[in-house]
């Protein structure tokens, strides 16, 4: 009856419930039993309206209708023909024991009617819970209407809006890169000295060198200008990284040949030994795509080899 949405047929209950008891002959008292949700009621009314209420606990929730489903679908055999991440997923969706039991025993229907051709068990799971949960739609679906038509009918436009999306998103990022090349400052310290000397002439800066002048011009630079010396500052950190893996693109090729030239025509393992003057972990860590790139050009001098290793020297003598 809370399908109704309204108290007033509760209210004629009551009253029936009273009269009843008024004209009844005997002792004996009738009870009316309402099973009803929360939200019918405001909270004051409904602790006025009735005499005794009893809170049931749910069988099942969207915490814990998984458990459930794996129950079912064990007990019935055919658990191993589903993804069990893809279960999960679903059974967020599914709240009531009651649509949870006729997903289940309509599947069983369909599955045994289709069985003698292949059928993906998640799919066709997850169209009888749409079926289910969203009858109307799955109506509609019927008749080349409702939502997820619309969705799937609408899948090129989502494909091209997308295929937009990223080719905007590449143009900025190299539109990005193109400014951060056009840097012409080669260290951060110059680019502070600049900005200091052009904004911050007011300030007493001339005594500040390295670390101390840039945080000096990162905290005293108004918004508009933090903001361009940043831009510029990671220009400057992009040439660095750049040049550092140009400079050992070509000592490490230039270093694999010299040894390679030594070496016979096929070997396991290639080990290229040198001292860094940077730290060995930035160097690494921008040298990564060297080990294809040496194999590559070992290979156009009839070089070959299964694993290329280049070990960067920390200590020495």
């Amino acid at each position: 009856m809370d399908r109704f949405n309204t108290i007033k047929i509760f209210e004629r209950l009551r009253e029936i419930n009273t009269l009843i008891n008024i004209h009844k002959k005997g002792n004996n008292v009738l009870r009316f039993f309402y099973l009803l949700r929360d939200d019918v009621f405001v909270s004051k009314d409904r602790t006025k309206f009735f005499d005794y209420i009893i809170p049931v606990v749910p069988v099942v929730d969207s915490s814990n209708s998984y458990d459930q489903f794996i129950s079912h679908l064990k007990n019935g055999g055919l658990f191993e023909k589903f993804n069990e991440s893809f279960l999960q997923g679903l059974s967020l969706y599914i709240d009531d024991m009651r649509i949870l039991k006729n997903i289940y025993n309509e599947f069983v229907i369909y599955y045994n009617k289709l069985n003698t051709i292949d059928l993906n068990c998640n799919k066709m799971l997850a169209i009888i819970a749409y079926k289910n949960l969203f009858p109307s739609d799955f109506a509609d679906l019927q008749l080349n209407k409702g939502f997820v038509y619309t969705l799937f009918n609408s899948k090129n436009d989502f494909i091209e809006n997308e295929i937009k999306s990223l080719q905007n998103f590449i143009s900025q990022r190299q539109n990005h890169i193109d400014k951060l090349k056009s840097e012409h400052f080669d260290t951060i310290e110059e680019l502070s000295v600049v900005f200091a000397h052009k904004y911050l002439n007011n300030y007493n800066w001339e005594h500040k060198q390295g670390d101390e002048l840039n945080d000096f011009v990162t905290n005293y630079l108004n918004e508009d200008r933090i903001k361009e010396y940043l831009s510029r500052k990671q220009g400057i950190d992009y040439k660095k990284d750049e040049k550092i893996f140009e400079l050992l693109s070509a000592v490490i090729l230039s270093m694999a040949l010299i040894v390679g030239c030594g070496s016979s025509k096929s070997d396991d393992e290639l080990v290229v030994y040198f001292v860094p003057s940077r730290d060995s972990k930035e160097i690494q860590s921008a040298t990564q795509p060297l080990a294809d790139m040496l194999k590559e050009e070992l290979a156009k001098e009839g070089f070959k080899f299964k694993a290329m290793l280049a070990n960067f020297v920390i200590n020495y003598i």
